[in-house]
């Protein structure tokens, strides 16, 4: 054995086992291929090749790796050959991984990726895209699935949309637009060639309505202008002007017919009134007119009451129990007329009759 706390040696020759603290030279080629245990280094340093069925280290940083079989570890850094690249089947799980080329797979799956360009030749399937999908691309989509919303800044050419609900800026259609509500304004274009509106549950103008004809079961409206024929079974308004104003009197349509009793006890029992509107939406200057509720006693025909219990005069036909009265008034005036024309004729014969009287005493 040889002990020394500090030696500098040129060469050593050892057929056994050089035992020490810390060696610093070169080990000859036929020491090197015999050894087989460095023990536990600190850090060893190879300008060569190192070849060993296995490597295990906690920190590493080699220039070149070759290994025929599997490289298991941590954290790798650097860069693969090409023709490890071409080799490589799996990844196992990659926590994050940066391509600089192109990656050509069968499928990429991932929970969040950002992705320069995408090239698919298949199916892409995923949770939430966000970019610019390419003209080729765009060209072939013929289905979108399910989306929760969808932005399009140019122009979406379709045989038909479908939406619950829907903001659009501006929808030109050739065919027919089908839906639940729409909001917004037509162009005059399309005003002009709208020939029917279906069945409207309700429709709000803001403008002038222009029709040959407007049919309603019941509706409000705030003015109505006709240069034409308004036809109507009920029409109800604070105010209506109209040039002519007919009532439907066609013997045709009625039955029943019956002359009209005498009326004008229940003419001169009317009480005619003046008064103002409480709401003054019905109009503020001073009115004139007929209580309904007292005329409703008189003449019931001639009242109308609507849903909300409002009650009205129908005073066109009121032109019937009046004409009726003066019918009765004329001939009172015609039976006294007959009455005057016998007591004239009476007072004459008298006249003439004392006439002659006198003449006979003288």
């Amino acid at each position: 054995s040889l002990s020394s706390p500090l030696a500098t040696i040129t060469d050593i020759t050892s057929t056994g086992t050089i035992t020490g603290g810390t060696f610093s030279g070169t080990l000859g080629a036929g020491t090197l291929n015999n050894i087989t245990s460095l023990g536990n280094l600190s850090a060893i340093t190879v300008s060569g090749n190192v070849t060993a069925s296995s490597v295990s280290a906690t920190t590493g940083n080699f220039t070149d790796i070759t290994a025929t079989g599997t490289i298991t570890g941590g954290t790798f850094s650097g860069t693969l050959g090409t023709g490890t690249l071409n080799n490589i089947t799996s990844l196992g799980n990659l926590a994050a991984i940066t391509v600089s080329g192109n990656v050509t797979a069968s499928s990429v799956s991932a929970t969040t990726g950002n992705f320069t360009d995408i090239t698919a030749t298949g199916t892409i399937t995923g949770g939430t895209f966000s970019g610019t999908l390419g003209t080729g691309t765009l060209n072939n989509i013929t289905s979108l699935g399910n989306l929760a919303a969808i932005t399009v800044s140019g122009n979406v050419t379709a045989s038909s949309v479908s939406a619950t609900t829907g903001n659009f800026t501006d929808i030109t259609a050739t065919g027919t637009i089908t839906g639940g509500t729409f909001s917004g304004t037509l162009g005059t274009g399309t005003l002009n060639n709208i020939t029917s509106l279906g069945n409207l549950s309700a429709i709000t103008v803001s403008g002038n309505i222009t029709a040959n004809s407007l049919s309603a079961v019941t509706s409000n409206l705030t003015d109505i202008v006709s240069t034409g024929t308004i036809d109507a079974n009920t029409i109800s308004a604070t105010n209506i002007t109209v040039a002519n104003f007919t009532n439907l009197s066609d013997k045709r349509f009625k039955k029943n017919i019956s002359t009209l009793p005498a009326s004008l006890t229940g003419i001169l029992s009317l009480q005619p009134v003046s008064y103002n509107w409480i709401n003054p939406a019905f109009g503020k200057n001073r009115q004139i007119g007929f209580i309904a509720q007292d005329v409703q006693k008189i003449f019931p025909e001639l009242v109308t009451e609507d849903k909300s219990g409002r009650l009205s005069i129908n005073y066109s036909a009121m032109v019937s129990p009046i004409v009726k009265s003066i019918q009765e008034q004329q001939e009172q005036i015609e039976s006294l007329k007959k009455q005057n024309q016998e007591l004239q004729e009476k007072m004459q014969q008298l006249e003439n009759m004392i006439k002659k009287l006198a003449s006979q005493k003288k």
